[in-house]
């Protein structure tokens, strides 16, 4: 599948990534169950390899 974006399109989705990415440690930290601790952090690191392939995409430096 391809998606065709703007530049602006671009910015958007990776400041939107971005922000996720730093909010994503303080909801790991605060919470208490495992299960959820651990489906967190698979997601960190999901939303970081997205933010690679956006930055990528528009020219950005990681």
């Amino acid at each position: 599948m391809n998606i065709e974006l703007t530049a602006e399109e671009l910015a958007i989705l990776e400041a939107m990534l971005h922000k996720e990415l730093c909010s994503l440690p303080v909801e790991i930290h605060h919470t208490r169950t495992q299960v959820v601790k651990d489906l967190l952090k698979d997601k960190q690191v999901r939303v970081e390899r997205l933010l690679a392939k956006v930055r990528n995409a528009s020219g950005s430096p990681s």
